[in-house]
């Protein structure tokens, strides 16, 4: 099937005799353009996504650009600039410990899910909104939002720091952060 996930079909592509939500498919806005999206494949994007942004995180991204660039090219922006732009948010901010990175990142994600909202207040309250679902959701896996509290270290410490890579944190903790943030990001949008 066309599209980015395969779970998806543009518009156009399905003749307008075709009762797709019959067979669970229903209109949703993916990359830019109006697609049927297939709600029994929904568990999979879940994955596909989350998995993604784990990937990210293991090729060298921090836990905000793992996540933004996972989800960036479903709302038009591309996996580079999205990196830029979160290249300032990991460890919790500039390595300061403050809210984590994927969280950040999930914000942003949100942020840009917001975008086809033309008036400004409506679009700042669908955001504030969809980032108090996000939070509730999140605190349901884990019980901060704070880099500090999740890893148990201060980041921005250098001997901290070192401690974090000898227990493998980065990996035994920010991995699956991150994937809840993905998981929990993909449910609320």
């Amino acid at each position: 099937m066309p599209g980015r996930d395969h779970c998806s079909l543009l518009l156009r592509d399905v003749p307008p005799w075709c009762a797709w939500y019959r067979y669970g498919m229903r209109p949703r806005y993916i990359g830019m353009q109006w697609r049927y999206h297939f709600g029994v494949c929904r568990s999979w994007s879940v994955m596909a996504r989350a998995d993604r942004a784990v990937e990210n995180f293991r090729q060298g991204c921090n836990c905000s650009q793992a996540v933004l660039t996972a989800f960036a090219a479903d709302y038009g922006m591309d996996e580079t600039t999205a990196a830029l732009v979160a290249r300032g948010f990991g460890g919790g901010m500039g390595r300061t410990g403050g809210v984590c990175g994927a969280v950040s990142g999930a914000v942003m994600v949100i942020g840009l899910s917001t975008r086809a909202i033309e008036d400004a207040g409506e679009g700042k309250q669908r955001a504030y909104a969809l980032v108090r679902e996000f939070f509730r959701l999140f605190g349901e896996r884990r019980p901060s939002i704070e880099c500090r509290a999740l890893l148990g270290y201060a980041i921005g410490d250098p001997e901290m720091y070192v401690l974090i890579k000898e227990q493998d944190l980065f990996e035994t903790v920010c991995a699956g952060v991150i994937r809840d943030a993905a998981e929990v990001l993909e449910a609320i949008l």
